[in-house]
């Protein structure tokens, strides 16, 4: 080769080779560009029936909602366990409870339903809008602790927008305002109730109800979730699942302001002192009695959950002169 002819064959040499590494550089980008959409494209999945949700910090992560009747032939039926907190169903289920089965998040970490992982929090302050239930009048005693339990979400309309506040509430429905009031640390082992089959409505609250200790069987295996909640019961869940201090006064000091004093069964008598002293209570002081067999109705039971939260410092206190102050 003569030496004119060198230049040229080295010009050619580097070209080639720049030309190869803009080829390696735009088939790694090709690569790198078809992996990255197939990884978003897993992200974004949706399942059919259900929608992506992005939720702001101040949401309420609501499980299902137990309100409206799903099935006018069966009232707790088609209640669904609720999903992971990132994906909610496009519909809701629900029965004629007037429980919601929801999850508002406070302070502490509370669990799912399998008591299992920890869920997303909300503020303390978290409500949703006011519901106005036909009958419970301005002039309804307990009006003030329902108003404030509707507006958060743990308590919805029965059929014809009522709440029917003098009606008994049974166990179950009990263990359902629980599990969404109050946070429920898993203490023992629930057995296995022989009348409470696997597709029962209120399963998973009765399981964390009896885990946490805010209720018990009665007769061994028997829980009897349709059965009312007795006033005594309802004392004696309160102080169980609170863990109550036990009252530093003499028990009829404390006790002495029900006039049924002596109806109280021995056994229950600490229970109720506990919860009497913690300031629990509601009712009206002038005739105030404990009743202890007669069936909690749903307006009692609500107003002396608010006062848990109240107690548990995630609710504001309400002036009423119904709440009892020992």
């Amino acid at each position: 080769m003569s030496p004119e002819s060198q230049p040229s064959s080295d010009r050619r040499g580097g070209l080639d080779e720049w030309v190869a590494v803009v080829v390696a550089l735009v088939s790694v980008g090709g690569v790198m560009v078809w992996g990255l959409g197939r990884h978003y494209d897993d992200l974004l999945a949706i399942a059919p029936g259900e929608s992506l949700v992005v939720m702001p910090a101040e949401e309420i992560v609501i499980g299902a909602a137990v309100g409206a009747a799903a099935d006018e032939d069966s009232p707790r039926a088609g209640v669904q366990r609720p999903p992971s907190p990132t994906r909610l169903p496009t519909t809701s289920t629900s029965n004629r409870t007037g429980m919601a089965i929801a999850h508002w998040h406070g302070a502490r970490s509370r669990q799912d339903w399998s008591m299992g992982s920890a869920v997303r929090s909300v503020p303390l302050a978290a409500t949703v809008a006011a519901i106005a239930f036909v009958d419970v009048p301005d002039t309804y005693w307990a009006k003030p602790f329902i108003d404030q339990m509707a507006q958060r979400g743990l308590i919805e309309p029965l059929s014809g927008q009522t709440f029917q506040p003098e009606q008994p509430m049974s166990r179950a429905e009990y263990a359902a305002l629980l599990y969404a009031a109050l946070p429920q640390q898993e203490r023992q082992v629930a057995p296995s109730f022989v009348d409470l089959p696997e597709t029962y409505w209120a399963l998973d609250a009765i399981e964390a109800s009896v885990k946490s200790g805010f209720l018990t069987g009665l007769d061994g295996d028997e829980f009897r979730p349709d059965e009312n909640l007795t006033r005594v019961q309802l004392f004696q869940s309160l102080n169980r699942g609170l863990s109550l201090d036990p009252s530093t006064r003499p028990l009829d000091e404390v006790l002495g302001i029900y006039g049924d004093r002596n109806q109280i069964p021995e056994s229950a008598v600490p229970a109720v002192a506990a919860v009497t002293e913690a300031g629990l209570v509601v009712g009206d002081p002038e005739t105030l009695a404990l009743e202890p067999d007669r069936p909690a109705t749903r307006a009692e039971v609500v107003s002396m959950v608010y006062q848990a939260l109240v107690l548990k410092g995630e609710a504001q206190p309400i002036e009423s002169p119904y709440s009892i102050q020992p």
